[in-house]
């Protein structure tokens, strides 16, 4: 159980750290990029929310939690790589 919370804990990090690296080149990348920057700000929040959430829940559901929030961060992960590919 706690490994699966550190796993998530560090997923979470890492997209925070690209996220954090490609938001600062952003400013300098034209409109198309930004729109594609914006739709994966919306599925950050709202991993981002969610992970926070976890520990409010049951074991079982916190699992299923954690599941659906691997899939959607590897979502956003390949958008920022898109996004850095790019720039």
């Amino acid at each position: 159980m706690s490994d699966e919370r550190d796993d998530l804990r560090n997923e979470v990090d890492q997209l925070r750290a690209l996220r954090d690296e490609l938001h600062v080149q952003l400013h300098l990348a034209g409109q198309d990029l930004r729109d594609q920057w914006d739709r994966l700000e919306r599925g950050w929040h709202h991993v981002e929310s969610r992970a926070k959430q976890i520990g409010d829940v049951s074991d079982d559901v916190a699992h299923e939690v954690r599941e659906t929030l691997h899939v959607l961060a590897d979502q956003l992960r390949g958008g920022y790589e898109r996004i850095k590919s790019l720039l």
